[in-house]
């Protein structure tokens, strides 16, 4: 008990001190635009831009984002339905915006009326506005096609509020 104690006054005495813990969200989105730009003659590699829109429900320990307008921007490389895929997600709230990159690898089924697009990767947090402008971390998704509109995903991964580095006479507090 005494180590808490001490912990707890070093982190008030230490603004530069960080917390980090663990986050996630179910996701729901939609495809608004797909570009498809073929790279062969028999249609088996092909380059296809995507944007999104959607909804973020917070299923971490904290809540964060919940209920969050969801834009996503990404380029998926697929060869014979496969391939790998990176982009830009943005977390819109009354209270702030999120963005982070992402990269993994994207894959294809063929679904009743046309294929479906799932991939799985990593995530990293790049900035932020608002509430959630000192927010740092990464972590992992997923995303299933539901069909060739829709689909659905989940993140996890730890977020870090606060500065991590000290604070110097060259950088003073806000």
């Amino acid at each position: 008990m005494k180590y808490l104690h001490v912990f707890a006054v070093f982190a008030a005495c230490h603004p530069a001190m960080v917390l980090a813990d663990e986050y996630g969200g179910q996701l729901s989105g939609r495809y608004t635009h797909q570009e498809t730009m073929p790279q062969d003659q028999q249609g088996q590699a092909v380059v296809v831009g995507l944007t999104a829109t959607g909804t973020n429900k917070s299923s971490g320990r904290i809540p964060f984002m919940d209920d969050a307008r969801v834009v996503w921007g990404s380029v998926v490389a697929l060869e014979r339905g496969s391939g790998p895929e990176q982009g830009i997600i943005t977390l819109v709230a009354p209270d702030g915006v999120a963005i982070a990159a992402y990269r993994g690898v994207a894959t294809t089924q063929r679904g009743a009326n046309g294929p479906l697009v799932s991939g799985q990767g990593t995530w990293e947090a790049l900035s932020g506005t608002g509430a959630f402008r000192d927010y740092t971390g990464k972590g992992t998704y997923t995303r299933t096609g539901l069909s060739q509109t829709d689909f659905t995903g989940e993140w996890k991964g730890t977020l870090t509020k606060g500065r991590s580095a000290p604070e110097t006479t060259a950088s003073p507090r806000p």
